[in-house]
């Protein structure tokens, strides 16, 4: 539908509430380090976007994503923290 929020702007809303810490055995984690991301700013969060879950986590330079359970296929939006 026309209007309806993309899962780029379901992402960044769900990070922009975000701050914590990381678990570094973490898939997301270890994708952002291997990329170059830097630290990361938040601890993992998940965001349902549709009938899917996504486990997402902000860092220096990316909000790293990836579908709950399809834990090889980690992506990547470019992103600053707002805070």
């Amino acid at each position: 539908m026309p209007g309806d929020p993309s899962l780029t702007d379901v992402l960044i809303g769900a990070a922009n509430q975000q701050q914590g810490f990381t678990n570094p055995s973490f898939a997301v984690y270890k994708y952002a380090q291997a990329k170059g991301f830097g630290a990361a700013h938040t601890c993992e969060f998940e965001v349902q976007f549709g009938a899917d879950t996504y486990v997402c986590q902000v860092y220096d330079a990316a909000l790293v994503y990836v579908k709950k359970g399809d834990w090889g296929n980690c992506n990547w939006i470019p992103y600053t923290p707002n805070y």
